[in-house]
């Protein structure tokens, strides 16, 4: 009897612990809007493209799209039928999609929100621009406390929308789809390529057939300005694969690092404090790939490099205008 009651109690534990982790929202969540893009009814898509301006890319990654930055009252009579037709109202665009981004402070607190946003660090000053980000803003889902992760609910915020999830297609050993066109010299590229790359990017012959070498390369996606982001997006860029296969990281802090990002830093004998150059960098920074250990190689893969890449080889030397993407068994966990 005595152990049959200690099972309900653990029972009861269980279901109440779940029940704080689950994903509660205000209203119902649109489904149609976290489905990838290649899964989507052939009519939502010809809406989302012609009257929301998403394309298979902005569509694939949450909040890369500019439609996603305006609230329903900003938008066109054309954009506001188009969201309609996907299946949005007035609440749940700009909870879901645009989590009330454009709100005023005041407002904020005149349709109570505002709790949700000061659980998650949120002040009128900051708000404004007149003060630092909250620290979560810095977090992925998984560093978010369960407070914190209910305050984001409460704002239409779970897992996917808030880590931007990339649903493009990807059958590949790295994280995320390869932009095979970057690896293509500058003198192969399409003309329309290389003006965007030169104008919007500063990029010529020499860092782009260096990796590494352009400024741009030395910043995260969301911190280059409007023009480079509209460039790299038109040459075929977003957010993940700019900052994993580009950036490789280098410019995120370390309490930024979380899961297998974290994990592939971590086993190439990075620290917090060499991280911040207040100690030496781990010897794998000047090893050759082929002395790397098989865990440093799929670290370094977690990272988006791949040989060449890692040993700073100018494109030239291994473009192929038909590669075969490499396989590598051993995987990093975390």
């Amino acid at each position: 009897q005595n152990m049959t009651l200690h099972k309900v109690i653990i029972a009861a534990a269980l279901v109440a612990n779940n029940h704080v982790k689950a994903n509660t929202f205000p209203l119902e969540k649109p489904e149609v809007r976290y489905t990838p893009w290649q899964d989507l009814d052939p009519v939502v898509q010809n809406i989302a493209e012609t009257k929301l301006g998403y394309t298979p890319v902005t569509w694939n990654v949450h909040g890369l799209a500019d439609i996603e930055r305006l609230g329903w009252w900003q938008m066109t009579p054309d954009q506001e039928e188009g969201a309609k037709a996907i299946g949005f109202n007035e609440e749940t665009w700009d909870c879901f999609i645009h989590h009330y981004s454009s709100y005023l402070w005041s407002e904020i607190v005149d349709y109570k929100y505002v709790d949700h946003f000061r659980n998650l660090g949120w002040t009128e000053s900051s708000w404004n621009g007149n003060d630092e980000l909250p620290a979560t803003e810095a977090k992925w889902w998984g560093q978010l406390t369960d407070d914190e992760k209910k305050a984001a609910n409460g704002l239409c915020y779970f897992e996917d929308n808030w880590n931007m999830i990339d649903m493009n297609p990807n059958d590949s050993i790295f994280p995320h789809p390869k932009p095979d066109f970057r690896f293509v010299p500058w003198n192969d590229l399409p003309s329309y390529s290389k003006t965007t790359a030169e104008n919007a990017l500063g990029y010529d012959e020499f860092s782009w057939n260096n990796l590494g070498v352009n400024i741009a390369e030395l910043n995260t996606f969301l911190n280059l300005n409007s023009t480079q982001r509209e460039g790299l997006l038109e040459i075929g860029f977003y957010t993940h694969t700019w900052d994993c296969w580009m950036n490789h990281y280098l410019a995120y802090k370390w309490n930024s690092f979380h899961g297998k990002q974290k994990t592939a830093i971590e086993t190439l004998g990075w620290t917090e404090a060499s991280w911040n150059d207040l100690e030496e960098a781990p010897d794998t920074e000047i090893t050759f790939w082929e002395d790397l250990t098989p865990e440093e190689k799929a670290a370094a893969t977690q990272l988006c490099y791949f040989e060449e890449t890692w040993n700073s080889e100018e494109l030239t030397t291994f473009y192929d205008p038909t590669p075969i993407t490499p396989t590598l068994e051993v995987t990093i966990s975390g």
